[in-house]
């Protein structure tokens, strides 16, 4: 850490470093300024910046609770295999009450993003996540967007841990006026129609790192409506 400037309250500090996804390494550049007092510890103007995202955060710890704000103008997420690493997220997941385990109060933690690039056909728009860590269990309150410019979600839940695993069960709601954009992006371009479908999901969901499980879905198509669960395992590198 090269200390650039220190006075009795502040001290600005840079560092270069990796994050690491896979076999994907990008040179990421963080700075801040942080003071400290009697009642708080305040971590100001922090500045993140990448080939591949670039914004700004704030922490702050109060004695009642404490604080995380991150804005990012752009997150590019097109050269991640992110279906290669589920396991390594889910396990960063699970893992994620650890980072703050010196932490006696509660975390609110919030997240928005002005554009997501998933791939170079695909982003998402106006990203706010909002989530709050209490005695090592955390819910997201809302993480909702815009889906390029045709649709947008909303998804709220908990994550839930046992002995186990660990999973996140919560609420989805989507709308969209291409059903063939999502198929598309989920692999299933065999399936998908030349006209473009309007449509709308709701359901209850299970997410962990074996399986995904969709209770009480609620689809409206154009001409039809459907009902029902679906449930999806995932047996060594084969979903069943």
């Amino acid at each position: 850490i090269d200390m650039l400037k220190k006075d009795h309250n502040n001290i600005n500090m840079s560092k270069d470093f990796y994050g690491n996804l896979g076999d994907n390494k990008k040179p990421i550049t963080l700075s801040c300024e942080f003071s400290q007092s009697i009642e708080d510890l305040v971590f100001k103007n922090i500045s993140i910046s990448s080939d591949s995202i670039k914004g700004n955060a704030q922490f702050t710890n109060y004695q009642a609770y404490s604080q995380l704000n991150l804005n990012f103008d752009s997150i590019n997420l097109k050269f991640y295999p992110l279906d290669d690493e589920k396991s390594k997220i889910f396990q960063l997941i699970s893992t994620f009450p650890d980072y703050f385990n010196l932490l006696d109060n509660k975390l609110l933690f919030n997240v928005n993003a002005n554009e997501v690039e998933l791939s170079n056909n695909n982003k998402l728009y106006d990203i706010s996540c909002a989530l709050l860590l209490d005695q090592r269990k955390y819910k997201v309150t809302n993480f909702s967007g815009k889906i390029n410019d045709h649709g947008n979600f909303n998804i709220n839940g908990e994550i839930a841990n046992n002995i186990h695993k660990s999973a996140f069960v919560g609420n989805l709601n989507l709308v969209h006026s291409d059903l063939n954009d999502i198929l598309y992006f989920l692999n299933f371009k065999d399936i998908t129609t030349g006209e473009p479908i309007s449509f709308s999901f709701d359901t209850k969901f299970t997410v962990s790192p074996v399986d995904v499980l969709f209770d009480n879905i609620n689809m409206t198509l154009p001409d039809n409506k459907i009902y029902g669960n679906l449930s999806i395992k995932r047996i060594g590198d084969m979903p069943r």
